[in-house]
């Protein structure tokens, strides 16, 4: 009986992770405070300190920049 339990509340947790992270995912960076910007870095990109912002950023600052 206790597999069971550990069984279906691991499902819940799956389902409930993949709902998050695809509801952040499909947003349209909507959600206040949250900035998706996955989905403009190219795969393999490393990700150094001075990409990531923690705190407000102003709205100027969350439009994408031009490549040159």
């Amino acid at each position: 009986m206790l597999r069971i339990v550990a069984a279906v509340i691991a499902v819940i947790g799956v389902v409930a992770a993949f709902t998050g992270v695809m509801y952040v995912r499909y947003s349209d960076d909507s959600i206040p405070g949250v900035v998706v910007a996955a989905r403009d870095i190219p795969a393999g990109t490393l990700i150094e300190a001075d990409m990531v912002a923690v705190g407000r950023v102003a709205d100027t600052s969350l439009a994408p920049s031009e490549l040159p």
